[in-house]
């Protein structure tokens, strides 16, 4: 399948037009291109050209980003049905500080000794096809090496031992490095920091990509595994790049990775001229030959849903299938007290009575445990009673390890904590009551909203500020992690987390909630009609496993 999600173009670093790689595209039958130039969102001319043609593609761009935290740069390559004029703002602002930060380091470099004329750098990079917005520190240490008087000035700086170009630029030019300090020049708020980047993620259903990640990391895969999951959690990336280069080792880290955060993958060349290889860049739109055609196929109708099919597919009839209700049940209480394992030791002693009719849920606001009913076919539904007595088992147990709990701190003359404690508990229980006293009318109704979208290829973990962007209105929004556990070998170590939002709001919103979960890609959702004391569960059309 021919494909490239990361390629360049004359708008930013490369002589070659949009058309030139449409031409390309038509010959090779491409049948996805998404252009990423530099902090440059691809033009409405490529796109429309696309479709003429009978190729997808959509609003694309690579951006200059910058992990503040550990002071590092990075590229991620953006992916939407439309980029808004906010975005393509925040990218003017790094193209702008960009030409003003060339120009100062090359000053800079002259205050140090260095013989730099600017005005005959920006001739000698235009002919290399690339204009003054693009233009980057390595293409002033590429420069700097023209003239014999900068080379043996680099020489002696190193005690007299020669350096190549590419280690100059990384000692003397990249904030990592030892000569920084001393050589180096930054201006503030060059590049979007990283949660700047999560703002732009939030703003529409975008893909936020690590470019090459194989260059990205440059010590490694190791150096990938450790940091990714801040990248996935932090700052809502949501795919990885499978550069054309990336070794057979990289590629498998990569997969690795795709299947243990739920990621999209996106390709390829980083191509920065037509039918053109180096050490870091492959020709325009040849694969890796690491990754095999019916992968790439899987991929590619991943994030071509995601990205261009939800909104035609909306349309269509949606197959909603409503379960018969059954009456409302709910109980809560404080688990402040326990230490991370009590719960999940409480929970396997009594899951064998509960089983999977009865949704498990901690508040993280409150830290509140919440049981609650809702109806499945293919799993008994317990009565109340026997809900209650599941609970009071579940609520002893709890209050044992409360009680040991406490003791100890007494013992141990923690009599603060023991107060801080009960009071939390207290307060917690308060607010919950004050909530639900005050939007008792205007909140008639809840919604389990699972935020893990798993559909065919597609995974990808939704946040509740997608949410809040998509429904805009008068409603309570909580974050839950719903309790779950395998059923192959059930034990302590098998429960685990899901996150979900739980959304309560009225009763008259609740096509909304039907769109959402459409939109998310979502099996089935639960619903609790507080006016009425029901529950019942929604199956969607994308359930592969109905009751």
């Amino acid at each position: 399948m021919n494909i490239d999600m990361h390629f360049h173009s004359n708008i930013s670093d490369w002589k070659n037009s949009t058309d030139e790689h449409i031409k390309i595209a038509k010959e090779k039958q491409i049948s996805f291109l998404a252009l990423t130039d530099h902090d440059k969102v691809v033009p409405t001319s490529f796109k429309e050209e696309c479709k003429k043609n009978w190729i997808d593609t959509c609003d694309s761009v690579e951006i200059s980003a910058r992990n503040t935290q550990i002071n590092k740069s990075l590229h991620l390559t953006l992916y939407a049905e439309k980029i808004s004029d906010k975005t393509r703002g925040i990218l003017s602002n790094t193209i702008d500080n960009k030409i003003i930060l060339i120009q100062k380091q090359i000053e800079f470099l002259n205050q140090k000794w260095f013989i730099i004329d600017y005005d005959d750098f920006l001739k000698y990079s235009f002919k290399k096809w690339k204009k003054v917005d693009a233009l980057n520190k390595f293409d002033i240490a590429r420069y700097v090496y023209l003239s014999e008087h900068n080379k043996n000035f680099i020489k002696y700086l190193n005690s007299w031992i020669e350096l190549s170009v590419n280690d100059f630029y990384k000692r003397f030019l990249k904030r990592e490095w030892d000569m920084y300090s001393e050589y180096g020049y930054e201006i503030e708020e060059y590049e979007p920091d990283l949660e700047i980047c999560k703002q732009i993620k939030s703003e529409c259903n975008w893909i936020l990509s690590i470019a090459h990640p194989n260059v990205t990391f440059k010590w490694w895969i190791q150096e990938f595994y450790t940091n990714l999951p801040q990248y996935i959690i932090e700052w809502w990336i949501n795919a990885i790049e499978i550069n054309s280069k990336a070794t057979r080792d990289w590629v498998e880290a990569i997969l690795k990775a795709k299947d243990k955060y739920w990621l999209f993958v996106t390709f390829w060349s980083d191509n920065h001229k037509i039918w053109n290889s180096d050490e870091r860049h492959w020709n325009f739109w040849e694969q890796n030959p690491n990754l095999d055609n019916k992968q790439i196929e899987d991929f590619s109708n991943a994030y071509k849903w995601h990205l261009l099919d939800w909104t035609i597919n909306l349309n269509y009839r949606r197959n909603f299938k409503l379960w018969e209700a059954i009456d409302f049940w709910e109980d809560s209480f404080s688990i402040d007290w326990l230490q991370n394992n009590d719960l999940s030791e409480a929970l396997y002693k009594t899951m064998k009575i509960s089983w999977e009719n009865i949704l498990w849920f901690i508040n993280k606001e409150t830290n509140e445990y919440t049981r609650t009913r809702y109806p499945r076919k293919k799993h008994w539904i317990l009565t109340i009673e026997e809900i209650k007595k599941s609970t009071d088992i579940l609520k002893k147990i709890v209050e044992e390890k409360r009680s040991s709990y406490m003791k100890n701190l007494l013992k141990s003359g923690k009599h603060l904590d023991y107060c801080s404690k009960i009071w939390n508990t207290f307060i917690n229980k308060a607010r919950l009551w004050l909530d639900r006293l005050v939007n008792e009318k205007k909140h008639n109704f809840r919604v389990v909203l699972w935020l893990l979208e798993w559909y065919d290829m597609i995974y990808n973990m939704h946040s509740i500020e997608e949410v809040l962007l998509e429904l805009w209105d008068d409603f309570r929004i909580q974050q839950w992690e719903i309790l779950s556990w395998s059923y192959t070998k059930p034990t302590t170590q098998s429960i685990y987390y899901e996150p979900a939002a739980i959304i309560e709001w009225d009763i008259k919103n609740i096509e909304k909630i039907y769109n959402l979960a459409f939109k998310f890609h979502q099996e089935r959702f639960t619903v609790e009609d507080y006016s009425q004391k029901k529950a019942y569960t929604v199956e969607t059309e994308f359930c592969k496993n109905p009751d």
